[in-house]
């Protein structure tokens, strides 16, 4: 990490120098956040079912353009995101109670809201005079801050014609690193803070005063020190405002 950071500022120094023109954009959008997961790691036998969906979060930030030429600019950026990602479940059984045949259906959803500080830094190539269309590509990395989880339980019990209904909620932190050996289990701890990646994506500046980009995010950290493959995915949509600096 501290190299990526020194090769960064390194790099953004002898880009000031000779930059033609300088832009800061603040940026506000919205996230559309998954994980990439193996089938493997993915639980599967008789009567349960498991499924891993999005889960919509927001960004805010800014980045700062460096014009090396009409064409070609460097933009690193700091930006506050939400990742994470949504777990659901279904499990169905029986059980026989003194000769009485019981069904339990039993449905989960968890939702996992992640925070991170993320850091790219991206070659932006556009194209156009007054709208102008570009692409963006580029490396990041991210400092996972803290997160929070939301769990909600239900199970339908029915047999002959009786049915009934249970539901529970719960709700809890995710602390980044790894978990104290006398943690009493309300917390979930994802062991690696870091999050370095790739981001590429696109986007249109209208008459240089407003900005609409597109972007995806790969992660290419695993979340955990296992062998399960749990990686971030993040879609990002967002609005700047760019200011002419120089």
């Amino acid at each position: 990490m501290k190299k990526f950071l020194l090769t960064c500022s390194i790099l953004l120094i002898s880009i000031c120098v000779s930059a033609q023109a300088l832009i800061v954009i603040p940026k506000i959008g919205a996230t559309l956040a998954t994980v990439s997961m193996s089938e493997t790691d993915i639980i599967q036998f008789p009567g349960f079912e498991e499924e891993i969906k999005s889960k919509i979060g927001f960004i805010i930030g800014a980045a700062l353009n460096y014009s090396i030429n009409d064409m070609i600019s460097i933009q690193p950026e700091l930006n506050f995101i939400q990742k994470g990602y949504t777990e659901k479940s279904t499990s169905t059984w029986m059980e026989d109670d003194d000769g009485r045949l019981i069904t339990y259906e039993n449905s989960s959803s968890i939702k996992y809201t992640t925070n991170y500080l993320e850091i790219p830094v991206l070659a932006k190539f556009s194209f156009g005079r007054e709208t102008k269309f570009y692409a963006i590509a580029g490396p990041s990395i991210g400092i996972g801050l803290a997160g929070k989880f939301k769990y909600k339980i239900k199970t339908v019990e029915s047999y002959d014609d009786f049915t009934d209904t249970y539901s529970n909620s719960e709700k809890g932190n995710i602390k980044f690193g790894k978990a104290p050996d006398n943690e009493g289990g309300e917390d979930l701890f994802i062991d690696n803070r870091i999050d370095f990646g790739l981001q590429a994506g696109g986007g249109i500046l209208i008459a240089h005063k407003i900005i609409i980009e597109a972007r995806y995010g790969l992660g290419f950290s695993k979340l955990y020190d296992s062998d399960f493959e749990i990686k971030n995915r993040v879609f990002q949509l967002t609005i700047g405002l760019p200011l002419t600096l120089r």
